[in-house]
């Protein structure tokens, strides 16, 4: 009886230290992501704070925000919306149906997303590599391009699968830890080639039945309706 009591004890322990461990790995994974959009939200900022003093022709902000894209190639796609939704300038034409689905993923209420910058996502209407990432930020008050408009770049989704992958490596020189990148139903987003093959665009049970400790990074992507997962094989683990 002492020598089960010893080992259940044990056990414990050493399950607590597992996922503390984990949930520390979920933290830093997660806090390393978002400085990296927060990074690009920054110079967003930056152009978005400098155009609003100019008085400029849309010629002009076009050419302002090619300038920007080739400072920041990643972003595929920039553009400029009036507080009414018009659009002032962009980086390459589109369709109205890319249009409207780009309004759709944008806030309705809050004077366009209020003062505060915004990162979404908008979903394809399949699942793979055209989800993207939407970066919204406020123009602050001006007559010309200002008001409550807002500057809005787009992030190909691939470039947020290489940043889990980098993540990843850079957490676990081993290879032993597996993120997980989870819309906010449940949906696999991004993660190692293993799980994208067999539940891409798929709600996953993040544990497998237990097979998986997993924890989940605390308020990791929570505006943008995303989870970030870590997990490790529970025999591994333990």
């Amino acid at each position: 009886l002492a020598a089960q009591w010893a080992a259940r004890e044990a056990e414990q322990q050493l399950y607590a230290a597992a996922q503390q461990r984990l949930q520390l790995l979920a933290n830093q994974g997660a806090d390393a992501l978002l400085t990296r959009l927060q990074l690009r939200l920054a110079v967003l900022r930056t152009a978005a704070a400098q155009w609003a003093l100019q008085d400029v022709t849309a010629q002009a902000l076009t050419q302002n925000l090619q300038a920007l894209q080739t400072q920041q190639p990643e972003l595929r796609w920039l553009g400029l919306r009036s507080a009414s939704g018009a659009w002032l300038a962009m980086t390459a034409p589109w369709s109205q149906a890319q249009q409207g689905a780009l309004s759709h993923v944008l806030p309705t209420t809050g004077g366009e997303g209020g003062a505060q910058p915004l990162v979404l996502l908008q979903r394809s209407q399949g699942q793979g590599p055209l989800d993207t990432l939407i970066l919204a930020v406020p123009l602050p008050g001006g007559d010309g391009v200002g008001g409550t408009g807002l500057l809005l770049a787009k992030l190909p989704w691939l470039w947020l699968q290489a940043e889990v992958d980098a993540q990843l490596r850079a957490l676990d020189a081993q290879g032993r830890i597996e993120f997980l990148l989870l819309s906010a139903d449940g949906h696999l987003l991004a993660g190692p080639a293993t799980a994208l093959a067999t539940h891409a665009g798929a709600q996953v049970d993040v544990t497998q039945g237990g097979r998986y400790l997993a924890r989940q990074a605390v308020a990791a992507g929570a505006d943008a309706g995303w989870q970030l997962w870590v997990r490790e094989p529970s025999a591994q683990a333990l």
